[in-house]
């Protein structure tokens, strides 16, 4: 069994935006750990650092990492880009699939439409 796991938070972080590293491991069928089989870009947050804590938030359009296994191969894509990349188990790159594709800008409307519904309420309120 492979499972795909990412460290965001970490003692000593400093406050900004900052995207993980998502390790390949290796399980066995009885839930039993095993190596770390290689790594991909991981997801994109905005680091909050004090002295005492660090918080890590998603923000709208960052990026992510997809990650998908089928049958022997690891397929990987992010958000940001038009293609996917095809591993071998042991982390071998075998091939990139591309996607011709113009980038939109994002507009007010993307934006609001990407809040919780409860983010665009509260705005409502504070602004009557």
């Amino acid at each position: 069994m492979l499972v795909r796991s990412g460290t965001f938070a970490m003692p000593g972080m400093k406050s900004g935006v900052w995207r993980d590293t998502a390790g390949i491991y290796t399980y066995s069928a009885d839930g039993k750990p095993g190596a770390l089989r290689f790594q991909l870009p991981g997801n994109e947050g905005l680091v909050q650092a004090t002295p005492q804590s660090v918080m890590v938030t998603r923000y709208a359009f960052g990026r992510e990492t997809g990650v998908i296994v089928a049958g022997d191969k690891v397929y990987a894509g992010t958000c940001d880009s038009f293609e996917l990349r095809a591993y071998d188990l042991g982390g071998k790159l075998e091939r990139i699939v591309r996607r011709h594709h113009v980038p939109v800008p994002v507009t007010q409307s993307d934006i609001s439409a990407s809040l919780p519904s409860r983010w665009r309420s509260l705005a409502r309120v504070r602004s009557r």
